[in-house]
């Protein structure tokens, strides 16, 4: 059995989940910070595709993960709630966010150069193998 804290994200994320999936979006990442005085949630959303989530599709999460988060009684103190989008600078951890990446501008970074370079810019296209088109 995990710790108090795990179980509680735990229990966060399910909640999460089931918001979010009924908002059309996913969920990337869920962190809870701080102490139970003063608690962070944060909620990173996404939509797969070349547009992502946009300003309405956070503020429709965050009022109604508030809400069900009141109801629910998870957090029994005070906290702050922020839903935002991963952001342009996120990497690409996952193949969940490999595939939600289709379509949007990357930048690819390699260990080892190819062509002298290792740093290239392009669009991710679909397809299990990313081709870029090196537009610097």
């Amino acid at each position: 059995m995990g710790t108090r804290h795990e179980e509680l994200v735990t229990n966060l994320r399910n909640l999460a989940e089931k918001v979010v999936e009924q908002a059309g979006v996913e969920l990337v990442e869920l962190t809870l910070k701080g102490s139970s005085g003063r608690r962070l949630l944060r909620v990173d959303i996404d939509r797969a595709g070349p547009h992502g989530v946009d300003l309405a599709d956070c503020q429709g999460v965050s009022h109604v993960l508030g809400e069900a988060l009141d109801e629910a009684g998870l957090l029994e103190t005070s906290f702050v709630l922020e839903v935002s989008s991963p952001g342009v600078d996120r990497p690409i951890r996952s193949e969940d966010d490999y595939r939600r990446n289709t379509g949007r501008r990357i930048v690819l970074s390699t260990r080892e150069p190819i062509g002298g370079r290792r740093s290239f810019r392009g669009v991710r296209g679909a397809g299990r193998r990313a081709r870029t088109t090196d537009q610097r």
